[in-house]
């Protein structure tokens, strides 16, 4: 059973032993990442990339940040922190040459 509340959203199971009781887990609502470049959502099995560095966490479609390092520079396009680097959530990391 699903309830809803104003705050959370719970899933109840019923659990049956000696006595019958109900345990409760909050459900997480997914990471919903929206590419700041084309603004469209991003897919949850779709690639994504950001700067390879610890100062800038802003996420694109790999593609759209891909096409921005080749045809704009070598930077981040929201923050403007340059890099050469692009790290993917698959592991994946991009050099790109100057």
């Amino acid at each position: 059973m699903i309830f809803y509340d104003n705050i959370d959203q719970y899933t109840y199971s019923k659990q049956y032993t000696d006595e019958t009781r109900w345990s409760y887990t909050p459900m997480k609502e997914p990471k919903v990442i929206v590419c700041k470049l084309c603004e469209r959502q991003v897919a949850i099995e779709n690639e994504t990339g950001n700067i390879d560095n610890k100062y800038c966490n802003h996420e694109f479609h790999l593609e759209c940040l891909n096409l921005w390092y080749t045809e704009i520079g070598y930077y981040c396009p929201i923050c403007d922190y340059k890099s050469v680097r692009i790290k993917t959530n698959k592991g994946r990391v991009f050099q790109f040459i100057k």
